[in-house]
Parts: C-alpha cells; structure tokens; sequence
C-alpha cells in the first residue's frame, strides 16, 4: 500500500499551518509578558529612584527586585528573538510546502 503525495503534502502543509499558528501565538504571549515585565521593572526603578535609598544615591548596585527583573527581561527578549526566527522558519516552510503541493496539483 503506497501513499498517495497529494493528501501526504496537504497533510503536511495542514500541520505547518498548525505549528505556525500556534509559533504566532506563543510569540504573542511573550511579546505580552515582556512589556509587562518592562514596565514592572520601570516602576521598580522609578519607586528606588524617589525612595532613593542611601546605597542608591550614593552610587550603589540596584536593588535585588530590579536585579532580577531585569535579568527576566533579558530572557524574555531573547525568547522573543528565538521564537520570531522560529515564526519566520515556519512561514518560509510553510510557503514552500504550499509552493510544492501547487506544482504537484499541476501534474
């Protein structure tokens, strides 16, 4: 029993569209959660800088709160990054595949 490679690439071009639905809204949830982190960690300085703790203004290291929140940034962002080549990945294979199943429907 052979597969016929119609319903195999429609398949295939199907499950792409799937993984690229859900690579968008992954990206999109992080996109969310990066800006709330931002302004979490801007709310964080600005409360240090009108509190202005002696370590603070005499030049000291952040405050442990604002250490952290930044370091979630940072992760963020670059989970933002990885999750935008993926998003980018998908779509290109996905037009592909889409490109491949139209030449196959020609035949």
């Amino acid at each position: 029993m052979t597969l016929e490679p119609q319903p195999y690439v429609a398949g295939e071009v199907a499950s792409l569209r799937a993984l690229l639905y859900s690579a968008v809204q992954d990206r999109e949830a992080v996109q969310r959660q990066t800006a709330e982190l931002r302004r979490e960690l801007e709310r964080v300085r600005s409360t240090g800088a009108g509190n202005a703790s002696s370590s603070r203004a005499a030049g000291g290291s952040p405050s442990l709160l604002e250490a952290q929140l930044a370091g979630a940034v940072l992760r963020a962002e670059e989970a933002q990054r990885h999750l935008e080549e993926r998003e980018r990945d998908l779509r290109l294979t996905t037009k592909h595949a889409m490109d491949l199943q139209g030449q196959r429907d020609q035949l």
